[in-house]
């Protein structure tokens, strides 16, 4: 007689994730009471009724428990029913139920379930859906929303005021969000391309020179260009394109070049060319009008929630080689990578062979990466709700492992949840909420972050537990920290009693984290109101620093030159400055004199105050 181990879940409240052992002739009767015993044993529960839905439930690797049980009670939320239309058979025994092929390691063979657990399910469904659907409905006016009226991209290129309605406010941002950060194909190319050791063969460099010599000479037209180069890109590519292609279901464009996924139904690259520089638009810039109008055909509508799009650029114009990556998030959002011109090889000829050898062939690698990524998205099962185009895929610059992340939210600049697509014409940042090792998390991709300052802070708990913090391709860094849903920064205490109230701790816990930091010569430069968080009620407050990004050391170090970036700086120090202590000991001051000026305008208003010490 053969012993069976199944693999279980009962997603309650407080979930359950085990195997049960049970003999090959139990029968479903048998296998109920020992679910009801193995329950009862684990979470000290009598569960008399219950349901049982058989399925085989793949893990994924490197997946966490939070993430399995979101995968978990989506999938019970949309099949419980079929526990009661198709029940599994009480006269049959368990070996009949459960055959020996779907025994498999890592696959979940039984979902357990009450009315408790189906009423959870639905009331984190619909706050899931509420949320979800506003998203999608904010992606979908926003392609509404982009002008009928713009010209096909060969023509918008070539008028200053099409061009400005694209890439002013508009829907291209062209080098202001490293597009690195949301799709992983690409962040490999981009490294790829950094790479100045990547390997190339012979052959490959023979290829890169036939392309050259081609690109090179002196062509009448581009009709005459696209005829002498496009099967030495193609070779080039290690993949023939589509040359001159109308796109009839995309407003008629007609790129140049194209790249297709494995099924065609996708774009990996963009190729455009010009015959001179300068003459008849940038072709890169034509590549991203190319794709907006790919992205706002109705062929896609369906699946814009798991997909952002990703494409390369490729555009020509005359001996000038530009290559720039792409992905659309509420935008086209552009990165360049390489721009050379071949014109005069000169001195460095046999280097910049081996550069545009590299080049290419670090672009078909990254067709073949991308031809997998879209064959991914085919192969998914896509909702009206899905949302995951939203969110990033970013790959580690060094060799430290980035941290299995389950994203949940986009937040805004100030770090509270919001329900569009983040506009992200005017951020230096991007703030999700996510889980981590079953916590919810904060993450940030930033251009730089002080972990050192940060750590410091955090054993004294004067700054939020620090996961991780690590260098990513796209020259970001990601941080991820505890979030702490309750906390609200020292600018949303707008009432001046309510101000007055806090006050007092914040000076007194700003004081030591600052002379923490100044021990080890660290200067915080930025202690505004925005990065200073009060969380907790009435004797429980606690007071945090957050946003460690330009913390440095003092008389080395410097702000950000970004002129938006002076709203927390000490006053009258310019972008670019150097840290000094001086400068944190002035806010501190500052705030000192607020709560002075405050009591002494609230005691003029008759109102009587009483302010009770802070305590470390």
């Amino acid at each position: 007689m053969l012993n069976y181990s199944i693999r279980c879940v009962f997603p309650a409240q407080t979930p359950q994730f085990f195997i049960l052992t049970v003999q090959s002739n139990y029968f479903l009767a048998d296998l109920e009471e020992a679910i009801r015993n193995k329950l009862k044993s684990l979470c000290n529960a009598n569960i008399s009724e219950i349901s049982l839905l058989k399925v085989n439930f793949q893990e994924h690797i490197g997946e966490t428990d939070e993430a399995l049980l979101h995968r978990v009670r989506d999938y019970l939320q949309q099949h419980s029913s079929d526990a009661r239309h198709a029940p599994l058979p009480r006269g049959t025994s368990i070996d009949c139920i459960f055959p020996p092929e779907d025994m498999r390691e890592n696959v979940i063979n039984l979902l357990i379930f009450n009315a408790e657990v189906l009423e959870l399910t639905e009331s984190l469904a619909t706050l899931r859906w509420a949320y979800r659907k506003g998203i999608r409905d904010n992606l979908t006016q926003t392609i509404l929303n982009m002008s009928p009226s713009l010209e096909a991209p060969s023509n918008a290129i070539k008028d200053a005021k099409n061009v400005k309605q694209l890439i002013t406010g508009g829907p291209v941002y062209i080098n202001r969000v490293p597009v690195a950060l949301f799709n992983s194909a690409l962040a490999k190319l981009q490294q790829n391309i950094d790479n100045p050791n990547f390997p190339v063969s012979p052959i490959d460099v023979k290829k890169a020179s036939e392309y050259i010599a081609r690109a090179t000479q002196f062509y009448a037209s581009e009709d005459e260009r696209e005829r002498g180069i496009k099967s030495a890109v193609d070779s080039a590519l290690r993949s023939k394109g589509t040359w001159g292609q109308t796109l009839d279901w995309a407003d008629n464009i007609r790129p140049d070049g194209l790249w297709k996924s494995k099924s065609g139904n996708f774009f990996v690259d963009f190729l455009e060319l010009k015959n001179v520089p300068g003459l008849q638009g940038d072709p890169k810039l034509q590549c991203a009008g190319d794709l907006l109008k790919v992205v706002r055909s109705d062929k896609y509508k369906d699946i814009r929630g798991i997909c952002n799009f990703p494409a390369v650029f490729i555009g020509i114009a005359g001996s000038r080689l530009q290559v720039s990556i792409a992905v659309y998030i509420g935008a086209v959002l552009v990165s360049d990578l390489v721009e050379i011109d071949l014109s005069c090889l000169g001195f460095h000829a046999s280097d910049v062979i081996i550069r545009v050898a590299r080049i290419f062939t670090a672009l078909s690698l990254c067709h073949e990466d991308l031809k997998a990524y879209y064959a991914s998205i085919e192969r998914q099962h896509t909702t009206p709700l899905d949302i995951s185009f939203l969110f990033p895929q970013p790959i580690s610059a060094t060799k430290a492992q980035l941290p299995n992340i389950i994203y949940d939210r986009p937040l805004d600049p100030e770090g509270r949840p919001t329900e569009e697509v983040p506009d992200f014409e005017r951020r230096s940042t991007a703030l999700y909420l996510g889980t981590f090792v079953g916590k919810q998390v904060l993450i940030k991709f930033t251009r730089r972050y002080n972990e050192t300052a940060h750590r410091a802070l955090e054993v004294d708990g004067l700054a939020p537990k620090l996961y991780f913090c690590g260098d990513i391709v796209g020259n970001l860094c990601m941080v991820v920290m505890e979030y702490i849903p309750q906390a609200k920064c020292l600018a949303d205490h707008v009432v001046g009693a309510e101000l007055l109230d806090v006050l007092p701790l914040v000076i007194e816990k700003a004081e030591r984290a600052i002379d923490l930091l100044h021990q080890r010569n660290i200067v915080f430069g930025h202690l505004g109101y925005r990065n200073i968080m009060v969380y907790g009620e009435h004797d429980t407050k606690s007071v945090m620093l957050v946003d460690f990004d330009w913390a440095g050391t003092p008389g080395v170090d410097h702000y950000s030159a970004a002129p938006e970036s002076s709203t927390d700086r000490y006053d009258g120090v310019l972008p670019y400055s150097t840290l000094e202590k001086g400068h944190d000991l002035g806010q501190i001051e500052q705030l000192k004199t607020t709560l002075a000026d405050l009591e002494k305008s609230l005691q003029m208003q008759g109102v009587q105050m009483t302010t009770q010490p802070a305590t470390l």
